[in-house]
């Protein structure tokens, strides 16, 4: 189902002096619940739009697609009707983890449709085809193996009870998204023809600078808004250091519109 309106909650009117629109991907197995937190926060200047995808949230009985073709093509087709209820207010999108991969992509597809995005914010994730080769195949993993797999790339490697329970609960949801973040594979062409900023956790192991750094040979260069921020904590900074994320991207939406 590709409607914008499954896709992305009721948005109201933009406020009065609101600058764009900040569409925001979730993580493997997360859902929109961090970035309604945002939406608040980053008024007026930024209309904050959480990205709703099946298998979560008000779609939790819809199947997840079964790759990133699938799932960034249908995204982009969904976003641009989206679009189409602001016309004229720029854009940019945001995603965590799997979710850069899948802003990345649907940026890219947006793009060649003619909508290219005002910025890209990719956090927490590497370069698209920079993903560790050892990483391929957790999402094969047997049950138990798999889920201590996930807890120890959220830094719980000792999960407790509570949160054991909850990564149960999600197993048939990660397990869908890992096999779509692992069985992806970069293929070149043309990018998403907009500036990237790096968002990552100073203690985040998952991520090796050089390949957070690879991303910039996949944006436009825009001095403004490039290069890599690190926030204080692990691959799932985003809850803990919400004051310090939320005030660098209103300066990195900022800084490009600004500039354009």
């Amino acid at each position: 189902m590709a409607d914008s309106a499954s896709w992305v909650p009721p948005t109201p009117e933009p406020d009065p002096g609101c600058r764009a629109r900040l569409y925001c991907f979730p993580h493997a197995g997360g859902a929109s619940g961090t970035y309604r937190a945002w939406t608040t926060e980053l008024r007026p200047d930024i209309q904050v739009c959480p990205v709703l995808l099946p298998g979560r949230d008000t779609r939790v009985g819809e199947p997840v697609p079964p790759d990133m073709t699938t799932l960034a093509t249908t995204a982009a087709h969904a976003l641009a009707a989206h679009l189409d209820t602001a016309p004229g207010l720029a854009y940019a999108v945001f995603g965590h983890s799997l979710g850069a991969i899948t802003a990345y992509e649907t940026a890219r597809r947006l793009a060649a449709r003619g909508r290219p995005p005002l910025l890209l914010i990719a956090s927490g994730s590497e370069a698209p085809d920079r993903v560790a080769a050892s990483a391929r195949e957790r999402h094969l993993l047997p049950d138990d193996a798999f889920l201590t797999e996930v807890a120890r790339l959220g830094g719980s490697a000792d999960a407790g009870p509570h949160e054991a329970e909850l990564l149960r609960a999600l197993l048939p949801r990660l397990r869908a998204d890992y096999t779509i973040a692992e069985t992806y594979t970069h293929v070149p062409g043309a990018p998403p023809d907009c500036p990237i900023v790096v968002y990552a956790g100073t203690e985040d192991t998952s991520v090796d600078e050089s390949g957070l750094r690879a991303w910039a040979r996949l944006g436009r260069p825009d001095p403004p808004a490039s290069g890599v921020r690190r926030f204080p904590g692990g691959h799932l900074y985003l809850d803990d250091a919400r004051p310090f994320v939320l005030r660098a991207l209103r300066r990195d939406v900022g800084a490009v519109l600004d500039a354009s």
